[in-house]
């Protein structure tokens, strides 16, 4: 599973439809999950990055 976060307040999640299994979206789920509940997000840097 690849992240992508997009302003203002988007997460974006690519998983790879041919090999991306049952497991790897659940323990994906899960640390989102831990990072909400934890609000870790708000010890993010707010520097701008680029993805292409």
């Amino acid at each position: 599973m690849v992240g992508d976060h997009r302003v203002p307040d988007r997460l974006r999640l690519g998983p790879a439809a041919l090999y991306t299994r049952f497991v790897d979206v659940w323990d994906a789920m899960d640390r989102l999950r831990d990072i909400a509940a934890r609000r870790s997000y708000e010890r993010m840097s707010g520097d701008a990055s680029r993805v292409t």
